[in-house]
């Protein structure tokens, strides 16, 4: 059972990651555009 939560954990993490590095691409991009 806390090895299934683990993983869910890591999985919302590397989301969470992906996301934020996402933002910072974008925020470049704008910037760069502009």
């Amino acid at each position: 059972m806390n090895e299934v939560m683990s993983n869910k954990n890591d999985q919302i993490n590397k989301i969470g990651t992906q996301i934020r590095l996402q933002n910072r691409f974008w925020v470049l991009v704008r910037s760069h555009s502009i």
